[in-house]
């Protein structure tokens, strides 16, 4: 739920930067646009898609590990990755990842936070 907030702010936004998608606002599609090779954006490469409270590659670049999930031995994977075709995969509010976890290499991460207090 945090991270969901994170990413969405206190509005809840559909993507971290408004409510229509922009395609050069993360790191999406990689393979669509041509690119075959398999990594990651740096942090600051996506100034644009900044969450309101300025945090960073909240969607895109690697699905990230979340602490709550539906059940106790099972969290969900949040924000798409740079192999996401479709933008509605890269929504914040989209828990549908779970079968990345057979890649977890290549397609997942975490962050680390504190609570701010």
């Amino acid at each position: 739920a945090e991270w969901e907030k994170a990413a969405r702010g206190a509005e809840g936004r559909m993507y971290p930067w408004g409510d229509a998608f922009d395609p050069d606002a993360c790191r999406w599609n990689r393979e669509d646009r041509g690119d075959r090779f398999l990594d990651t954006a740096p942090v600051t490469a996506h100034p644009r898609g900044a969450s309101p409270y300025g945090v960073m590659d909240m969607v895109g670049n690697l699905a990230e590990w979340c602490a709550d999930g539906p059940g106790p031995h099972a969290r969900y994977l949040k924000g798409g990755s740079f192999i996401n075709a479709s933008p509605l995969h890269l929504r914040p509010a989209d828990r549908s990842l779970s079968g990345w976890a057979n890649n977890p290499m290549a397609f997942y991460g975490s962050r680390c936070a504190e609570d701010a207090g």
